[in-house]
């Protein structure tokens, strides 16, 4: 999550002597494929130019902080911090336009359909969505052809073609939209990531966690140096299409680790996403966390 103390950050050189990146806060002006426009706290305008798509994870005036390297007259970015929630319209008018849904899964992580049927029935039961059939979602996919960057790339320079990618994208949604007779489309991505802790937590993409057992964390209050390092973990990114294939809103969020410590010794053992949808209570309370902007 974009850190708001950063904000008022003036303009400035990362490693001022050791390096040229520079970076900037502010609010992004101008969100296009090849370029990022932000104003920055003075009023200054700096243009980025990025090597990935950004416009459908950051919407026009949201805040965001860019560090960049300039080469050549350009201001090449290096890293964009951005929130982790954008709306690309506003939360009433998807209220307004959206009664029906279809969920495009895609479970890249063990157990995960879990989850996703799980946040199909919140917001059937809390946005009053309906949620067109699973089976429906799974034989619309199969029949129509997902652009891989591969496609997008320019047969007659070999150049990776950002614009051509992007259209795929919207044509696709529009497609399976207009075939499944809903409003919008939500795509759900369930990935694994690596999760820092240090002292007994994991802290990710929003969500803080115990990676200790309750014999663990009995043990982990003797006096010891403090410990950190990195444990597998699961994010969920999402994006809500309308049904001309257009952005209206994503969130990314991290759901839970996927290793633990137990027992005296404090050893890792896996943790499988079945045993966490054992804790209901945690469950709903991560979804109505996460869908508390959108549903209102």
């Amino acid at each position: 999550m974009l850190c708001l103390a950063a904000l008022v950050l003036l303009p400035g050189s990362a490693n001022a002597g050791k390096s040229k990146q520079f970076w900037v806060s502010g609010t992004a002006t101008v969100v296009e494929p090849d370029r990022i426009t932000i104003t920055g706290p003075t009023g200054q305008e700096y243009t980025i130019v990025p090597i990935e798509d950004f416009t459908s994870r950051v919407a026009v005036g949201s805040q965001v902080t860019a560090y960049y390297t300039p080469e050549n007259g350009v201001n090449k970015l290096d890293y964009l911090e951005y929130a982790l929630e954008n709306f690309f319209v506003s939360p009433d008018v998807i209220r307004l336009r959206t009664r029906k849904v279809i969920i495009l899964p895609h479970p890249g992580v063990p157990d995960s359909m879990g989850i996703i049927d799980e946040i199909g029935r919140y917001l059937a039961a809390n946005m009053g969505w309906y949620i067109a059939p699973s089976v429906l979602a799974q034989e619309l996919e199969k029949r129509f052809h997902r652009l891989s960057p591969l496609d997008a790339v320019d047969p007659a320079t070999g150049e990776f073609d950002l614009s051509r990618y992007q259209k795929g994208q919207d044509n696709l949604m529009a497609d399976l939209a207009s075939k499944a007779r809903v409003d919008a489309a939500l795509d759900i991505t369930v990935e694994q990531v690596e999760a820092p802790y240090q002292n007994g937590e994991a802290e990710w993409d929003e969500v803080v966690e115990a990676i200790a057992t309750k014999g663990s964390r009995a043990m982990s209050l003797l006096p010891r140096l403090p410990e950190h390092g990195k444990v597998p973990a699961t994010t969920i990114v999402m994006n809500l299409f309308d049904k001309q294939g257009r952005i209206m809103w994503n969130r990314q969020r991290g759901f839970a680790v996927l290793w633990v410590r137990v027992g005296v010794a404090g050893k890792f053992r896996p943790r499988p996403l079945t045993e966490v949808y054992q804790n209901v209570e945690g469950v709903r309370a991560w979804l109505s966390e996460t869908f508390a902007s959108l549903v209102g």
